[in-house]
């Protein structure tokens, strides 16, 4: 694997830091811990059968120096032949205040010290009422959901059919401490297994794609919010990866060789764009300034405007697709600045601002706002008013 060093300044370019191999299969990539300065990843044996993954000795967390690539732990230690239960199917997620990184390893979660590489705990997702064929289960995919953190003491996993909530002791001096399943809820039937990791949106709601449905659920009891089709026109029908939300406005879901723009606040599917009939997408990848990235084969598509972010008087829309100005890139996914309101260039500002006091527009599509004349005031917004008529009326 390599490091690169990265800037802020696009006119410089990446500084490869150091390149290293490791003894183990990386394929699923890691997390860097920036309270230990490690690396640490998952690794599963890429040529066995399923059977013959069991306990294998490749099956292992492994914690490296981010910068030289020197090992510095191993879960189960080198010195055990035998590996975990199963492989590791996808990357940890890793606490921000303590040395933990959480990993979803077959049927059960469990934590890690980032630092020394101890075993925790881990808490069993078995026996909770869901499940699937045994069929199914003769398959690593069933495995490759990861955990999502709500926060320090809340997080989320998808397993068999279900999704659980598992809630720790943030509190107790020996954090994290007895991790507790308090909502299990089941998505599918049993012949439709979650491979994959839950979604949290800003509002702290859950997204889970899952064959060729989406479907929103509350962070607190699991409520389904709404559930909407994502199906593809091509033979790739299942959800392989995440669904990704994108700001307050969309969350995006890949079913095979299309993409699906779908409202958080109701469902609806608002934009389909199918890129390979043939092949089936990889993750679509997110900047910072509101561009999305797809990908496969040799096609790249990117949406949003071409230099990033909604264009000068525009914003992300947050409503739906009667307010777009163009069915077209750049700015299909964009919306007009309203009355009062100004956005002056393209930036990561995602929204319009409101006119400060003292300026004022009544245009929509503005890029800045009038000063008000002499003798005049205004609050802000789209009016200016006269100062005698604010005193005496």
């Amino acid at each position: 694997m390599s490091l690169y060093q990265g800037f802020k300044d696009r006119d410089v370019s990446p500084t490869l830091i150091s390149s290293y191999s490791t003894s183990y299969f990386a394929d699923v990539g890691g997390r860097y811990d920036p309270l230990t300065g490690n690396y640490i990843f998952g690794t599963y044996p890429p040529s066995s059968t399923f059977d013959e993954e069991e306990n294998n000795a490749q099956n292992r967390i492994v914690g490296v120096d981010a910068l030289t690539g020197e090992e510095k732990f191993m879960f189960p230690p080198s010195s055990s032949t035998i590996g975990l239960e199963r492989g590791v199917y996808s990357p940890p997620a890793l606490s921000m205040e303590h040395p933990i990184a959480y990993f979803r390893v077959a049927g059960y979660v469990m934590a890690l010290n980032t630092s020394s590489g101890n075993q925790l705990w881990n808490v069993s997702l078995v026996g909770e009422g869901c499940g699937l064929p045994s069929s199914l289960f003769s398959s690593s995919q069933v495995f490759g959901g990861g955990v999502a953190m709500l926060n320090e003491k809340i997080m989320f996993v998808n397993h068999a059919n279900c999704i659980f909530k598992i809630e720790i002791d943030s509190s107790s001096s020996s954090y994290p401490s007895n991790p507790i399943i308090t909502k299990t809820r089941k998505i599918t039937s049993t012949d439709s297994p979650l491979i994959t990791t839950p979604t949290i949106a800003h509002d702290q709601t859950i997204f889970v794609g899952y064959s060729s449905s989406l479907m929103k659920l509350s962070s607190s009891k699991l409520n389904k919010r709404w559930i909407t089709t994502t199906k593809d026109d091509t033979s790739f029908l299942s959800v392989e990866h995440s669904p990704v939300a994108m700001g307050k406005s969309w969350v995006v879901q890949v079913v095979g060789g299309s993409y699906f723009f779908v409202d958080q606040s109701d469902g609806e599917v608002v934009f389909k764009q199918t890129i390979s009939s043939s092949s089936s997408l990889f993750p679509p990848s997110l900047d910072l300034v509101g561009r999305m990235f797809f990908s496969v084969s040799h096609i790249v598509q990117v949406i949003g405007s071409t230099k990033g972010g909604c264009d000068a008087g525009l914003e992300w829309n947050m409503n739906s697709t009667s307010s777009f100005i163009s069915s077209s890139l750049p700015n299909s996914f964009c919306s007009t600045c309203g009355r009062g309101t100004f956005k002056p260039d393209i930036s990561s500002q995602d929204e319009c601002q409101d006119c400060p006091k003292g300026s004022w527009n009544k245009n929509s599509y503005s890029t800045f706002c009038y000063p008000c004349a002499d003798k005049q005031w205004c609050p802000g917004r789209d009016e200016c008013l006269c100062l005698f008529s604010i005193l005496f009326f």
